[in-house]
């Protein structure tokens, strides 16, 4: 932004300097025009002279006349633009406030994240937007507050979160809520749309209900989260009650959209 304003400047100054370097070889002109038609010049009274107006002369009076319109024009010009070069440093300072109330609510851990779930949204039994938002399966078992795969034991199924920021990927805390252990990988995409794997190995065993923390082991700007799991590794429903995303500046959100390769919600369908 200050980078246009600087410009815009330069560009009003290298126009005005223009039309005065314009003006006042205009004005030579005449002068030497009338120099050598003595004859065509105004009388001492001011009437114009008897002969016909020397050509020449008359279209450089007018040239005259319009660069000093002009002049006049970019002087208003420039008057406008000092108004929005003001109107910019206001705007500026305006951003700046905003930036630093952002970055003390992000320090605080209160980054404000939009409702994962607005009101209306339906949430079927075992299906993927119940991964969505805080962890609500408090307690271990086939619960329907939790995603779980349309076929228990079935082979590899997956379930990938949306958050509502991009954020320097640190921490992603998934909720296991029934027979824990099945995660095989864990992936994100960046910028230019690539998937590249935050985490790939067994589980160790844990009891249900289970927070899982998996450290990001690379710089990573990122809002999606892909999990991968082989249903074959535990006996039964592998099932998923929340993700969370850590990022690197210590801000928290939970998912706010989720999608699944297959879901029990669809069961009988």
């Amino acid at each position: 932004m200050k980078n246009c304003t600087l410009l815009s400047a330069l560009a009003l100054l290298t126009a005005l300097a223009l039309v005065v370097f314009n003006e006042t070889r205009v004005n030579q002109k005449i002068a030497a025009a009338l120099r050598d038609h003595p004859g065509h010049a105004p009388t001492a009274s001011g009437d114009p002279p008897t002969a016909n107006p020397l050509p020449e002369a008359s279209e450089l009076r007018a040239a005259t006349m319009d660069l000093q319109r002009a002049r006049q024009q970019l002087a208003a010009a420039e008057q406008q633009f000092t108004n929005l070069n003001s109107q910019i440093r206001a705007l500026e300072q305006h951003l700046a406030s905003v930036s630093q109330a952002v970055a003390a609510l992000t320090q605080s851990g209160r980054l404000p994240i939009p409702d994962p779930a607005p009101p209306g949204t339906q949430r079927r039994p075992w299906g993927p937007e119940q991964a969505t938002g805080p962890a609500d399966t408090l307690t271990a078992g086939d619960l329907p507050t939790a995603w779980a795969p349309r076929q228990p034991d079935g082979g590899d199924e997956w379930l990938q979160l949306e958050f509502a920021t991009p954020v320097q990927l640190a921490e992603v805390h998934v909720y296991e809520s029934y027979n824990p252990g099945a995660i095989s990988r864990l992936t994100t995409f960046l910028g230019d749309g690539s998937e590249v794997t935050i985490w790939e190995g067994s589980e160790s065993e844990a009891a249900a209900p289970v927070a899982r923390i998996f450290s990001v082991p690379f710089a990573a700007q990122a809002s999606v989260v892909k999990i991968y799991l082989d249903t074959r590794r535990v006996t039964g429903w592998n099932e998923i009650d929340a993700v969370e995303l850590v990022g690197r500046d210590g801000s928290r959100q939970w998912a706010r959209h989720a999608t699944a390769s297959s879901t029990f919600a669809e069961q009988g369908q």
